[in-house]
This record gives structure tokens, C-alpha cells and sequence, in this order.
């Protein structure tokens, strides 16, 4: 596995219920996921060539997602040595030992809380030669509305983003925020990657807000046409 060069940080202080419960849910609910996701059936991806090829390769990149398909994406890239990011609350406790059962690294921050310095980790995940997944309407939404993160990131990084869909043949949705994909036992899986999008010209606000755009155009289109 890649190194990511992801740091591992010392879970905060939480009661004995809240300690309980992140020892416990984790493992269940991806245990669950997993189990049902395995009797699906994978489609080959769809879509870029050029974006499919670089995923398989594992090389240098940043993968755009939308928050919905977070478990499908954390199913199919598992154990490959990927870098998430989840927020520093007590829900993104959550998130970051649910992801890795997935065999995916988190570094923790959000664009609210320590979103600087999480940044910063997630750049030296590149450098590394890492792969860097994000969900880029979370951690709460609004739903399908990306957020200037991962445009900031990739102008910092030099490295392009690409857009990932997945949708579930036939699968539920939950009632969260994000209307969550689990997939029905014994469906397809199917993944779609779009063109690379370039990194921003410049750190500009201007520049920023064009490949931010950018990329939630392209998750729109690509699960239009999933679903």
C-alpha cells in the first residue's frame, strides 16, 4: 500500500457513550455495507479513458465526489491506500474510523474548523504521490453544491481533479442530508469518471470559483447520466 504520508491524530477527549458507540458503529455499519455491496456486480467504469487509466494506475490525483455516494466510492477504491478528509466534530470521528475499515485514510478539518492546516496535510498526501478523494458538497451540505475546497486544493497541489459518480442498480436512499446510496443486494454498481479538469490558473478568488464550477457541472452531468 502507499505510503499517503496522511498523520494520524489523537482522538479527542468523549464521554463513555460516545467512546462506546465510536469503538462499535463503525465496524457494524461497514461490516453491513460491505456484505451488501459484494453481491452486487461491478460495471466497468464508464466514461474518460484517460481519467479510468489513472484511477487503475493509482497515480496523483484528486477525486471529486458527490457526499451521497461516499460508501459506494469507499467500496470500490478500498484498500487502495487513498486519502480522505472528514471534519474535526464528533460525526467526523465517525466518518474517519468508518473510512478506515475501508482501508482509507482521513485528515481531519473542514472549511469551518482547522481548514487551513488540513489543507496543508492534504498537499503533502500529493507530494507524496497519494490520491485524495473528496466529497465535495460535505460534510453538511447543501446537497449537491460543491464547495471552493477542492479547486483550493488542486491550485496549491498542481494536480487535477476528477470527477467520479456512482449509483446503485437498484439501491436505497436514506433519509440524510445527503440522500445516501446503499446499494439492494444482488445489483450493479456502477461507476462513471469525467474529464480532468485542470488545476486553477491562479489562486485567485476568480480562478477559484471557474474550476469550482467546473466540477460540480461535471458531478451533475455525469449522475444525470447514471441515473
Amino acid at each position: 500500500m502507499k505510503n499517503s504520508g496522511a498523520p494520524r491524530e489523537h482522538p479527542a477527549p468523549y464521554s463513555f457513550k460516545q467512546k462506546l458507540i465510536l469503538r462499535c458503529l463503525p465496524p457494524i455499519i461497514v461490516a453491513a455495507y460491505k456484505a451488501l455491496a459484494a453481491t452486487c456486480s461491478k460495471e466497468r467504469p464508464r466514461g474518460s479513458a484517460i481519467s479510468t487509466d489513472l484511477l487503475q494506475e493509482n497515480a496523483c490525483a484528486i477525486i471529486a465526489l458527490w457526499h451521497e455516494v461516499l460508501g459506494l466510492a469507499a467500496f470500490c477504491f478500498r484498500n487502495r491506500g487513498y486519502c480522505t478528509l472528514t471534519s474535526k466534530s464528533y460525526d467526523g470521528e465517525l466518518a474517519a474510523r468508518a473510512v478506515r475499515c475501508f482501508g482509507i485514510e482521513a485528515v481531519r478539518g473542514s472549511s469551518s474548523r482547522a481548514g487551513l492546516q488540513a489543507l496543508h496535510e492534504l498537499e503533502r498526501v500529493l507530494e507524496h504521490g497519494g490520491v485524495v478523494g473528496l466529497t465535495v458538497d460535505g460534510p453538511k451540505g447543501p446537497r449537491r453544491k460543491a464547495k471552493p475546497g477542492v479547486a483550493m486544493l488542486s491550485a496549491r497541489s498542481g494536480v487535477p481533479i476528477i470527477p467520479v459518480a456512482f449509483t446503485a442498480r437498484p439501491g436505497w436512499r436514506l433519509g440524510t442530508w445527503d440522500k445516501l446510496v446503499v446499494p439492494k443486494p444482488f445489483g450493479r454498481i456502477v461507476q462513471a469518471c469525467g474529464q480532468l479538469i485542470p488545476p486553477p490558473e491562479s489562486g485567485s478568488r476568480e480562478a477559484i470559483e471557474e474550476t469550482r464550477l467546473r466540477v460540480e457541472k461535471a458531478l451533475d452531468a455525469l449522475h444525470q447520466e447514471l441515473e
